[in-house]
């Protein structure tokens, strides 16, 4: 079970920050990130990062992971 399944939002934050600081580049990580600030209700900073794992992942030609992080940013409109 992830932390984010859990509940344990705050926990999650902490740990997506620690392999955002190791894997920068990695859009799911970023999406996370996102994923856990979104619940907290840090709206504006999921945003960015949202954007900028959309970026990575159509840079990467990776359809399905941008396709996914598309969803997450329509769920924050």
């Amino acid at each position: 079970m992830t932390l984010r399944s859990q509940g344990r939002m705050d926990e999650a934050v902490v740990h997506f920050r620690r392999a955002l600081a190791i894997a920068p580049d990695r859009p799911h990580v970023l999406s996370g990130l996102a994923a856990a600030l979104a619940a907290l209700g840090e709206i504006t900073e999921a945003r960015v990062h949202l954007v900028c794992a959309l970026d990575l992942a159509t840079a990467g030609e990776n359809e399905e992971a941008a396709r996914a992080i598309r969803a997450q940013v329509q769920k924050l409109q």
